[in-house]
């Protein structure tokens, strides 16, 4: 469907009450890293919601590469979103019928070399994350928060926003997860401070090992992630960022590090392996 002939009705639950779920994924030539891990954490949310769903993870598959192929996009951002649906307007997600289900891809737009070359800074933002919501766990529409916090960032002059918990640990940024180097560790906020677990975070603990780090998934202060000998953020948009400035304080030497750069070269490679891609997709190469 055309953009400018996409409708959505102004009593849809997702658009009154943030009642919605959604993904956002990579294409690389047409291919998409890891849509079944994407899938599997949408379908995880919509049982917990009690959504009533018709479709399958199968369907949605083939939509989203019908999608691709229509607009064109072979190295896209996509996002699925799929909201409670149309319903009475109150809060009453039993008034809903079927949900609404929303497929875009865009051409994918990368950050600029010489940002994966100087890194990223952030601020550690003054909203706090509830670690026992249930929401913590979902990628929700409900993204208000977020915003906040983002835009504290921004105008901060910051890349991102580092959120901790209401006991003062860190959690995650505001659309990134966040990792910490220390001699041979690669630490990383566990589930139970309250972040989404990302499915970029999910490949990086994966490929610890390969390179000799020793994943550990615990609780960690800004005063911990500050005395890091590097940092970096992950998603499945920017892959792998260098982190190099928390509240202007540098992290390490105050430029990338060394296992950051193994790191983003091993990601690079695994997306390439697992989609059977010739060298020199990454558009960071």
């Amino acid at each position: 469907m055309p953009r400018d002939q996409a409708r959505v009705s102004v009593f849809d639950h997702g658009l009154l009450y943030g009642n919605g779920l959604f993904e956002t994924m990579r294409a690389y030539r047409g291919k998409i890293f890891r849509l079944a891990q994407h899938l599997w954490r949408l379908f995880v949310s919509l049982e917990c919601l009690e959504y009533p769903v018709s479709f399958t993870p199968a369907s949605l598959e083939k939509a989203i590469y019908e999608t691709l192929e229509a607009n064109r996009t072979p190295d896209a951002s996509i996002r699925l979103t799929v909201t409670r649906g149309t319903g009475d307007p109150v809060p009453d997600p039993a008034t809903c019928g079927s949900p609404t289900v929303i497929i875009t891809t865009r051409d994918y737009r990368p950050p600029s070399p010489e940002l994966y070359r100087t890194g990223y800074s952030a601020l550690i933002v003054r909203m706090r994350q509830g670690p026992r919501l249930p929401s913590v766990s979902m990628k929700t529409c409900s993204f208000i928060n977020t915003l906040i916090a983002k835009s504290e960032a921004k105008k901060a002059g910051c890349n991102e926003g580092i959120v901790l918990n209401t006991d003062g640990c860190i959690t995650e940024c505001t659309v990134s997860n966040i990792f910490m180097v220390r001699g041979s560790r690669l630490e990383t906020p566990s589930r139970d401070t309250g972040l989404l677990p990302g499915v970029t975070r999910e490949a990086v603990l994966e490929l610890a090992p390969s390179l000799q780090l020793q994943p550990a998934e615990g609780t960690y202060t800004p005063e911990l992630l500050l005395s890091a000998d590097e940092a970096f953020v992950t998603n499945s948009l920017i892959e792998i960022m260098p982190l190099v400035k928390v509240d202007d304080r540098a992290i390490g030497t105050g430029t990338p590090g060394r296992v950051t750069g193994n790191l983003m070269d091993a990601y690079r490679e695994l997306v390439r392996r697992e989609l059977k891609l010739q060298p020199g997709t990454s558009e960071e190469d």
